[in-house]
């Protein structure tokens, strides 16, 4: 999920850039003509929508791409939120289990080993695991 969830923030990423520049091509069309759908790559995919752009005024073509490009941030934002999610749910399993595995080795330890420690290290030691695990997936 994390990913994926990144997968698309990329191509997010790309697409917001690609209509922002298409609203300033737009925006910048010579006055008195629209820009010419026609001889974008959006011919070759979808000749339709080509021909229907070609007829709406240059004013609404710029604030439909700005429109657009709103609604990938909005998708970005929500897809690293989903990114975020899943690494935190990770980092807390994680750190759930090399807790049990560090307190279950801590508990393992015969006297004459564990009365080596200073008092708290092997407190210490077993608290310091998790926090660098978690930091490490992050």
């Amino acid at each position: 999920m994390s990913v994926g969830s990144s997968v698309v923030v990329a191509f997010s990423e790309v697409a917001t850039l690609g209509l922002v520049f298409l609203a300033v091509q737009v925006l910048s069309a010579p006055v008195g003509q629209s820009f010419n759908w026609a001889s974008t790559r959006l011919q070759g995919w979808w000749p339709a929508a080509a021909a229907w752009l070609n007829g709406v005024p240059p004013m609404a073509q710029f604030l439909g791409l700005l429109g657009l490009a709103l609604l990938v941030q909005a998708l970005i934002s929500l897809a690293s939120f989903l990114n975020q999610v899943c690494i935190g749910y990770f980092s807390a399993r994680c750190k759930a289990l090399v807790t049990a595995r560090i307190h279950s080795q801590v508990l393992q330890l015969s006297f004459p080993c564990a009365s080596g420690y200073k008092v708290g290290d092997l407190t210490d030691y077993a608290a310091q695991g998790p926090e660098a695990i978690r930091i490490q997936v992050e």
